[in-house]
């Protein structure tokens, strides 16, 4: 068993059952549409998303959140298909964690209490609780972006991550302090010029394609309220930062 336990994938797997079992999740909501539960608000819309992407009658909070529904469409738009994959993105999410706390000297044990302590947060409780919800998926993008190394990666989660939710556009500068923070503490204003092209970097991808959007679809008004007043909230989030060095 611990041999087993000290493959990352299979630790994640461990992490997100217990997490499932203790959090119980009403699962017999799941079995067909219930329009009346939360379980289903984002369900409906996503598994419909999921047969058409870009269809114009998916709520507007959504035509930006197209990836994982394309994904699926690709594979030809199963709905079974569809509701695993936020289950997915929770046992990537976790797998991650854990490679990370292994790979930052930590023991077996204090891995998995650190995976399992990071899985029983939103991210995994959203993306397993709710149905259509890719939350894990942002939460890992945003975990490579903070300690990831590889360039091609980076790139590609900068790419991909803001049209599974925007909110990873949000997180920006919070992980990119946390991925700085030691030449910050060392050289402020050389680490702050750093957070600053790096920001840049990441979010050119996003804001392309999102202005090519508007000149061909234009945002309607409340959606581009929502848009830009997450934007300015974020910077909320950015003195949490040092936590993620704990």
């Amino acid at each position: 068993m611990r041999r087993l336990i000290s493959n990352p994938w299979f630790a994640g797997f461990i992490c997100l059952g217990i997490i499932v079992f203790f959090h119980s999740p009403h699962l017999w909501l799941f079995t067909h549409v219930r329009s009346g539960s939360f379980e289903w608000v984002r369900a409906i819309s996503y598994l419909q998303q999921c047969e058409s992407p870009f269809s114009e009658n998916i709520e507007p909070a959504m035509r930006w959140r197209f990836f994982p529904q394309v994904i699926v469409w690709l594979m030809g738009g199963n709905h079974v298909v569809a509701l695993l994959f936020p289950w997915l993105g929770a046992w990537f999410f976790l797998t991650y964690i854990n490679h990370l706390a292994k790979s930052h000297g930590h023991d077996l044990r204090t891995a998995m209490a650190m995976t399992l302590t990071l899985g029983a947060t939103a991210p995994v409780l959203t993306s397993t609780g709710w149905l259509g919800m890719n939350d894990a998926w942002v939460a890992l993008g945003l975990s490579y972006l903070a300690f990831g190394r590889r360039s091609t990666w980076l790139v590609l989660v900068c790419v991909i991550c803001p049209f599974i939710d925007e909110r990873f556009v949000f997180g920006i500068p919070s992980v990119l302090v946390l991925r700085n923070l030691d030449t910050l503490l060392e050289n402020r204003r050389k680490g702050m010029r750093q957070i600053i092209q790096q920001s840049l970097y990441a979010i050119i991808p996003f804001f392309l394609v999102r202005t090519a959007g508007h000149f061909m679809a234009p945002l309607n008004r409340d959606q581009s309220h929502f848009f830009w007043n997450n934007i300015l909230n974020s910077q909320a989030y950015l003195w949490f930062s040092p936590l993620g060095r704990r």
